[in-house]
């Protein structure tokens, strides 16, 4: 929400390139009914609002790539402009060939991104600060761990896949549920709504 009232951002496959080849493209629709361009030819998904209603984080596809990058935008505060720069704030290290990025999500306070990932071998969670600085990893390897939400600025809701545990759990001042090495006494004391056996 801001002062054009309520916000949409939602991702549109309409633009084409010179050879006619579709990508994915972030837009902000406002109820005075103008469609923003936020990206143009970007392969971009996954838009979340700051708190404060003036950027957008996203994820990219880096260009011919099988890797994602995790970028931002400042929205214009003309709803006619066309697409507006974007800037990248994080992306993942040269060793990885393939690594998404999924949902994205700003603290309420706007400070960090909380966002799922997959890096060919593990589903996981990671927080950032805004800035792109300090990334973490807050998930265990072989955990298949997904969708963070944040319920305050220091914790974290989240998905759980595994044989016989399933369920959302949350994640507290960057503590994960050390699920690998006792999932039972763990999700006893974490869970917000779990299915154990």
């Amino acid at each position: 929400f801001n002062e054009r009232g309520p916000l949409l951002a939602y991702v549109s496959y309409q633009n084409k390139n010179k050879f006619g080849h579709s990508s994915f493209d972030i837009f902000v629709a406002d109820t005075l009914g103008n469609d923003q361009e936020i990206t143009h030819l970007a392969d971009a998904i996954y838009p979340a609002f700051h708190p404060n209603g003036t950027e957008i984080i996203f994820a990219r596809r880096e260009t011919n790539s099988t890797r994602f990058i995790l970028s931002k935008a400042i929205l214009n505060e003309n709803p006619k402009s066309k697409a507006v720069e974007w800037t990248d704030i994080w992306t993942p290290p040269e060793s990885y060939a393939y690594y998404n990025i999924y949902t994205p999500k700003y603290s309420p306070d706007g400070s960090k991104i909380a966002f799922s990932f997959f890096d060919d071998k593990t589903r996981g969670i990671a927080t950032i600060n805004a800035d792109g600085t300090d990334f973490k990893i807050l998930s265990e390897e072989g955990i298949d761990a997904r969708d963070p939400a944040w319920l305050d600025n220091t914790t974290l809701l989240f998905r759980l896949f595994m044989i016989r545990i399933h369920g959302i759990f949350r994640i507290v001042h960057g503590t994960f549920p050390h699920i690998s090495r006792s999932w039972k006494a763990a999700l006893r004391d974490c869970p917000l709504r779990s299915g154990i056996p």
